[in-house]
């Protein structure tokens, strides 16, 4: 048996923040998917097209449409057209919806903070460097991928 490569922890680390992120949407009865929608609507005020969602997700627009479609049934979103183009209409949250997210952003937010809490301000930089570095090249990398 060979060593493992020396970039093997960080991943395994990668994947085990990605699994407390699907395990904390199970427990406030989402799942992942919908919590990364949720989340950028959250923080888009002036609300996103479902396309968007679908690319900041990393999501299928039948997966976001299936998701606003049950988010709209239960009066947690509405939808706007797009200033530009009639035709495309911008998603936003309503304050059913808003009251909704609130508690469960508040929480994974605070969960955050106090997590990155032990971190210096120069340890978070390098951190957000080195992070983003990595998740730049997988992205591009991935994008180059054909089967």
């Amino acid at each position: 048996m060979t060593a493992a490569p020396s970039h093997r922890p960080y991943i395994r680390l990668w994947d085990r923040q990605l699994c407390l992120f699907e395990c904390y949407a199970r427990r406030v009865g989402l799942q992942g998917k919908s919590l990364a929608i949720l989340l950028w609507l959250y923080h888009s005020p002036n609300g996103c097209t479902q396309g968007y969602l679908a690319e900041k997700t990393q999501s299928t627009k039948q997966v976001v449409h299936a998701t606003i479609k049950s988010w709209l049934a239960k009066g947690y979103l509405s939808l706007c057209s797009a200033t530009k183009d009639k035709r495309e209409k911008k998603v936003c949250l309503t304050p059913d919806g808003l009251a909704f997210a609130q508690p469960i952003i508040s929480r994974l937010h605070a969960m955050e903070e106090a997590a990155m809490a032990d971190f210096s301000d120069q340890e978070l930089d390098q951190l957000v460097a080195l992070t983003s570095r990595y998740v730049n090249t997988l992205e591009a990398l991935m994008k180059e991928m054909t089967l």
